[in-house]
């Protein structure tokens, strides 16, 4: 958007840190710095690895593995944050609920994805009036908030979320809503936790490297009526949508859109019925 990234060029940054730019659905700009990943670790030295000195084969070891196994944890640790812009806390619109969440949460690129992606999964449920519905990778409940909306207080809608500032952020969002229930914790788990009774609809909208085999697998075993999938990732959703046919789901409707202008990804929903 016009202005994102205005003055970004002249000041002074960290080196290594990441920034974050969010313009919220009030119009407001909020720029917040993210210590380097892992700076609590960076004057750590690696130890040296068998072989890997002066002389050695420089074949890789279990001591690489152990490294990139640490990086990717510093990459996913708690990170300090330093709002430089706006107040660090986002408010956005889907239809006429309202979310406030950090500006260092997920919230889609796209400014009118949200929207869209709603829309389409709200008519592509067909959930009728007491329907159960699961909302799986729910994040704030935007999908959730869409689902309520079609099955009424007579229904129940399950949104499971690993990250808890998500689900926290979710119900406060949707604390009209005493039929929804968000629950923070891993999608695989929490599926097979469930009670035997079989939802009517699922829908799905995993990270980049989708759902993948477990999910779809635990899925399959509860036989949803209908499931709608959906991925940023074309190879991954590919994928997914295999594994789904491996079980007896066969693809019944596909939207694609180019939600990432000048790169390869492209969201894709699916409607999956057996």
């Amino acid at each position: 958007m016009a202005g994102a990234v205005a003055g970004i060029a002249e000041q002074v940054w960290t080196p290594g840190a990441d920034l974050v730019v969010a313009v919220d659905g009030d119009g407001m700009r909020h720029l917040v710095e993210l210590a380097p990943a892992g700076a609590a670790e960076s004057g750590r030295r690696a130890p040296r690895e068998r072989g890997s000195g002066p002389g050695g084969s420089g074949r890789r070891g279990g001591g690489d593995r152990r490294s990139a196994a640490a990086r990717r944890a510093a990459a996913h640790s708690a990170r300090t944050e330093r709002v430089v812009d706006g107040t660090g806390r986002t408010v956005q619109y889907v239809g006429e609920r309202r979310w406030e969440l950090s500006a260092t949460g997920f919230w889609q690129p796209h400014y009118g994805a949200a929207q869209c992606y709603s829309d389409v999964v709200g008519e592509w449920a067909d959930a009728a009036p007491g329907a159960l519905v699961w909302d799986l990778y729910c994040g704030v409940g935007v999908f959730a908030a869409r689902l309520a909306e079609r099955v009424g207080d007579t229904g129940v809608v399950h949104g499971v979320e690993s990250a808890r500032t998500a689900v926290a952020e979710g119900r406060a969002a949707l604390r009209d809503l005493p039929w929804v229930d968000l629950t923070a914790d891993r999608v695989e788990r929490w599926i097979h936790e469930q009670p035997s009774a079989a939802p009517d609809v699922v829908v799905l909208d995993p990270p980049r490297a989708g759902a993948g085999k477990d999910v779809i697998n635990a899925l399959s075993e509860r036989s949803p009526r209908r499931i709608i999938h959906i991925g940023c990732d074309p190879a991954a959703f590919a994928r997914d949508v295999g594994l789904y046919r491996a079980v007896g789901y066969e693809p019944a409707a596909l939207r694609v859109f180019d939600a990432f202008p000048g790169t390869h990804h492209v969201e894709c929903i699916a409607v999956l019925e057996r």
